[in-house]
C-alpha cells in the first residue's frame, strides 16, 4: 500500500513526463546549473526517489555530468513532505508543535550543501563545457507527442515501479523481525532493523518505551539517511550507468550527521 498509494502515482507520471521532455529535446537549451537546481527542488518537494530518478534520466542524455551523480542524488533524496509531516511527526512522534524545527533540521544541511556546490562549481554553468558527451549544443525542435516516446516512457516507468515495489516489500518484511523477537525492547536491535526500511523502522522505534527526545533523534537520522532499502533503490535508478554507491553513502552519512546534530542543538 505504501508503494501503491504514495510512490506509484507520482513517480510513474514523472517517469513518463521526464521521458517526453528528454526525447523532445527541450531540455538541451537549459544550462546544467539550472537542471541541477531543478533536480534538487523537485526531489525535495515530491520526495524520494524523484531526485535520483531525475539525476539518472538527465545524466543518460549527458545533460548532467556523471561525476555529480552521487552528490546530487544524496542532497535531493528526501522523503515526501506528507510522509515526514503526517506519518512521522504527527502520527508517530506526536510532535506537531515541532514540525518547523524538524523540517529545518532535515532540509537545512542539504540546502546549504547545494548552495555551496552551485557557488563553487563554476563549471556546471554550461551543459557544453561540463558534459563531454555533447560536443555541440542541441537546439530543441519543439515539444511533440510521439507515440513511440510515450510507449517507451510507459515501459520504463513500469520497470522502475516494479523494482521499487520489490525493494519496499522485501525490506518491509525484514524490518518487522524485531516485532517477533523475544527481546522486543532492545533499542539497539530496533535501530539496526530501522536502518533497513524507514516506514516500519520509524513505527518500531516509536513503539519503544524510551524518552521522546531519543525517539525523535533516531527518527531524524532514519528520515535523513533513508536506510538500506532507499540506498539500493537509488542504485537501481542508475542500473545502466556508473554510480559509486559508497560515495553516495558517504554524502548521506555527512548530511545525516548534520541533521542529527542540528536537532540536538535546537531541541
Amino acid at each position: 500500500m505504501l508503494w501503491f498509494e504514495q510512490i506509484f502515482p507520482i513517480l510513474f507520471i514523472f517517469t513518463i513526463f521526464t521521458n517526453l521532455l528528454l526525447e523532445s529535446g527541450i531540455l538541451y537549451n537549459v544550462s546544467q546549473k539550472q537542471l541541477v537546481l531543478i533536480v534538487y527542488f523537485l526531489g525535495c518537494i515530491f520526495g524520494f526517489p524523484i531526485g535520483a530518478k531525475l539525476t539518472a534520466d538527465f545524466g543518460s542524455k549527458n545533460l548532467i555530468d556523471k561525476k555529480y551523480y552521487e552528490f546530487l542524488s544524496a542532497v535531493s533524496n528526501h522523503f515526501s513532505l506528507p510522509f515526514i509531516i503526517a506519518y512521522t511527526i504527527i502520527n508517530q512522534l506526536n510532535m506537531a508543535s515541532c514540525t518547523l524545527k524538524i523540517l529545518f533540521c532535515l532540509y537545512a544541511p542539504s540546502a546549504i550543501a547545494m548552495i555551496v556546490f552551485v557557488i563553487i562549481k563554476r563549471d556546471i554553468s554550461s551543459v557544453n563545457t561540463a558534459c563531454n558527451g555533447h560536443k555541440n549544443k542541441k537546439t530543441a525542435p519543439g515539444f511533440k507527442l510521439d507515440t513511440q516516446i510515450i510507449d517507451a516512457g510507459i515501459i520504463n516507468g513500469f520497470e522502475t515501479m516494479i523494482k521499487l515495489c520489490a525493494y519496499i516489500v522485501l525490506f518491509s518484511v525484514i524490518s518487522r523481525i524485531p516485532l517477533q523477537s523475544a527481546d522486543c525492547d532492545n533499542m539497539f536491535l530496533y535501530i539496526i532493523f530501522a536502518s533497513l526500511e524507514a516506514t516500519n523502522g520509524i513505527h518500531n522505534i516509536c513503539s519503544l518505551p524510551v524518552t521522546s527526545f531519543l525517539k525523535s533523534s533516531v527518527c531524524i537520522g532514519i528520515l535523513s539517511f533513508g536506510g538500506l532499502s532507499c540506498i539500493l533503490q537509488t542504485r537501481s535508478m542508475f542500473s545502466d550507468q556508473k554510480f559509486k554507491i559508497l560515495k553516495y553513502v558517504m554524502f548521506k552519512f555527512i548530511l545525516t550527521s548534520a541533521s542529527i546534530f542540528s536537532f540536538i542543538f535546537i531541541m
